[in-house]
């Protein structure tokens, strides 16, 4: 005849850590006074509130408890006859009753618990939306229910944050899936040391190719020998650092392992970024030496560092000595072996400082679970230097006898050349970002993508249908790699075989020497399918951040969960949950961090540049899907009183000075206010939507000469975009600066 129930909204007061015995109290005098208006109609609440409707779940109120105590049947103790699933049967006077399930095919809300008091027990029925939870789920959130109710009643007056609410046996399952399998390292190892094994076992085969040219392994380690002994000379040693302001050459990589040799830590640093970020990043890391190309010796000179060398000089100074062998320098695995420098919530990057046991970790870790590559393998690496997993797809291949091919600098922003090199190079192993990968596989054939042996991907989520369509290119093994910089490049793994159907994306286990702990605030553990914060802890935790002890104390805590004094745990950030398979889920971050493109972006770096500009008086940043999918970010400003409003091109020039390119919003939309929270707190969430390439494009003018119509070729091909008139601007048509920089490369390459 109809639903008569009328529903009831409340709210639970948990504020303060109240015990069980003090939440009882303020339910029950919630419900009383919400008893008083049970008549109210909740229709006309939802109206009356004006609540913003969403088709897909129900307003305000998306759980529900529904309370009966049976009496028909109290004398017969067979309260439970009446729910799904039971054996129960009533005997009424000779007469046999036994239940007969109908199958209910709607939900009124994402979950409903039904209780009935009868016969002096208490059942249950758990109803759920089978669209959002599976069965597994919740046979779990009953037994964590369940557990929860057994602990309350026996200690009644134990605060909520230290309720035990799920069972001992599931809790040491969760433990046992966060250890990482322990494989002992060895004391003296150290990235260079494990390099020069590599070297003397197979010196003649081919370690490094790039500029057209290819080094032996002797050959590279020589070289390296003959540099570390030149930085030997300029004073460099033990603690040091030096910077490495150098692109993706086989120069680099010979620095970079020279640097080591000398006993010091290397500091890559990208030669494209602004003059002032480069001269701030410098300043900051106080480097023994400073090696640049020879165009920015003398900005970077003017910063104050003692010692500038262009790398030109260094290299010709050394390439012409024989080998005289490594510098005697003794280092170990707890010397710093590279700064990584992240973007920084402040407005100010951030310097992650690794030691060689953090690096090291992840190349044993990738031994011991069978060789991820060997000497038959091609590494193609195509990943700034800048990016901790440079160093991993680096030095993973120079240790296990494999070759790595340097990409050109301007081809990682273009997947059809990458996939020309792949070809041409017969690459068998590469890692890129999900999205690159993707666009990657894109310009390759069935039969050419037989000649990859692996495939890796990391630095951002990847999406199912993403994961789906690499797989289905493929037959190999496929991994998913997690991991922050300051938790050693890896962190955990996820190996995805050929043919398996996966409706989930997976950041896998944790590698060897590493512990993984999805924590709540209180820093207990969670339960599987419950969100927490990811904490990460073992061999491969970095020392911490360069010249800031107050955020190395706040990000590196003490591990309540070792029983060795002054072990710590990384607290990552980011929000993930544990699958009943075993491993994790990643869910997106717990700030204002974001990554586009695999760049690890802080939105506060940008909004405080923002601010900077005389005519901003307020900013907020936000990542948004461009017309394409792509993700860009978006500048929302407010504008000073008094000053005029600044032409969008030049603010995005102003920016360029300070910020890296990726770092440069791709639209920027102007506001009367930001909108804010009731705590005066910007309300991301309420920003509005930016404009689509098409509500800003002008009059569309056809190109009228060969060279009008090669850029509006190249910016339709770039932007993939069906038409493009000669008086539309590049970023009113969805361009990001990333895509600006691809569109300059190839006018320099094509013109």
């Amino acid at each position: 005849v109809g639903y008569f129930v009328n529903l009831l909204p409340m709210r639970a007061d948990l504020k303060g850590d109240p015990t069980f015995r003090e939440l009882l109290r303020r339910v029950s005098a919630t419900t009383l006074d919400a008893l008083e208006h049970q008549d109210y109609p909740f229709s006309l609440i939802v109206d009356r509130l004006k609540v913003v409707r969403d088709p897909s779940r129900s307003p305000l109120v998306q759980a529900t408890l529904t309370l009966e105590k049976s009496q028909r049947h109290e004398e017969l103790g067979r309260g439970r006859f009446f729910f799904p699933g039971t054996k129960a049967h009533v005997n009424v006077g000779g007469l046999l009753g036994e239940p007969y399930y109908v199958r209910q095919k709607t939900c009124q809300h994402d979950l409903d618990l039904i209780v009935e008091q009868s016969g002096g027990t208490i059942d249950g029925v758990l109803r759920h939306c089978s669209d959002l939870f599976d069965a597994s789920s919740m046979v779990r959130m009953v037994e964590h229910f369940q557990t929860l109710l057994a602990a309350v009643a026996a200690n009644p007056d134990i605060p909520l944050s230290q309720v035990t609410w799920f069972a001992e046996s599931e809790r040491r399952e969760v433990v046992r899936n966060g250890t990482g399998k322990r494989v002992e390292a060895e004391e003296t190892a150290c990235l260079h040391r494990m390099f020069e094994r590599q070297s003397r076992k197979t010196p003649q085969a081919a370690a490094l190719r790039g500029s057209g040219t290819t080094y032996r392994y002797a050959e590279l380690d020589a070289w390296a020998n003959r540099l570390a002994h030149r930085l030997r000379e300029f004073g460099v040693g033990p603690g040091d650092f030096v910077a490495l302001c150098v692109g993706r050459t086989p120069e680099l990589v010979a620095l970079i392992l020279a640097t080591m040799k000398a006993g010091a830590a290397f500091v890559p640093l990208d030669p494209d970024s602004p003059r002032q970020r480069l001269q701030l990043l410098v300043a900051d890391v106080r480097a023994k030496v400073v090696v640049a190309p020879s165009p920015l010796v003398p900005l970077l000179r003017e910063g104050g560092t003692p010692t500038v060398v262009g790398l030109d000089d260094l290299a010709d100074a050394s390439r012409t000595v024989s080998d005289p062998g490594p510098p005697a320098v003794e280092t170990s695995r707890e010397d710093l072996a590279y700064v990584i420098f992240t973007s920084g919530s402040t407005g100010h990057p951030k310097g992650v400082m690794v030691a060689h046991r953090a690096a090291c970790n992840m190349l044993v870790s990738r031994k011991s679970s069978g060789p991820f590559v060997d000497g038959r393998d091609r590494v193609l690496m195509a990943m700034p230097f800048v990016f901790d997993a440079a160093v991993g797809e680096t030095f993973a291949p120079l240790t296990q006898g494999a070759t790595v091919v340097l990409a050109d600098p301007r081809e990682e922003l273009t997947p059809m050349r990458l996939a020309e090199r792949i070809v041409r190079e017969r690459i068998t192993s590469l890692a890129a970002p999900p999205r690159l990968l993707g666009s990657i596989l894109e310009h390759l054939t069935a039969e050419q993508c037989r000649q990859f042996r692996r495939l890796h991907t990391g630095g951002e989520a990847m999406s199912p249908e993403l994961l789906a369509h690499v797989v289905d290119r493929l037959r190999v093994p496929f991994y998913n790699f997690y991991g922050p910089t300051e938790a050693g490049i890896e962190t955990t793994r996820w190996r995805c075989c050929p043919g398996q159907s996966v409706t989930t994306v997976s950041i896998g286990r944790p590698i060897d020497n590493v512990q993984v702990h999805v924590l709540d605030s209180n820093l207990c553990p969670v339960p599987v399918g419950v969100p927490g914060e990811l904490h990460i802890s073992g061999d491969g935790l970095a020392r911490g951040y360069l010249n800031d002890t107050a955020l190395t104390a706040q990000r590196f805590v003490p591990n309540p969960f070792s029983d060795q004094p002054g072990q710590r745990m990384y607290r990552s950030g980011d929000s993930c949950r544990w699958l009943s398979n075993g491993t994790l889920q990643y869910l997106g971050r717990l700030d204002e961090q974001v990554k586009v493109r695999g760049y690890r972006i802080e939105l506060g770096e940008i909004e405080t540049a923002l601010k900077d500009e005389p005519a901003v008086a307020d900013a907020a940043v936000a990542v948004q899907p461009g017309r394409s999918g792509e993700p860009r970010l978006v500048a929302y400003l407010v504008q000073r009183a008094g000053q005029p409003l600044p032409k969008t091109d030049a603010l995005r020039g102003s920016l360029r000075k300070r910020l890296p390119v990726y770092m440069v919003p791709a639209v920027f939309e102007w506001l009367h206010h930001l909108p804010r929270t009731a705590s005066g707190k910007l309300d991301r969430k309420s920003l509005p939507a930016a404009r689509q390439p098409d509500e800003v494009r002008t009059p569309y003018v056809p190109p009228r000469t060969p060279l009008e119509q090669f850029l509006v070729d190249a910016c339709r091909r770039i932007l993939k975009v069906e038409r493009v008139g000669v008086n539309d601007g590049f970023y009113e048509l969805g361009g990001t600066s990333i895509q600006g920089a691809l569109l300059l490369s190839t006018l320099q390459d094509e013109l």
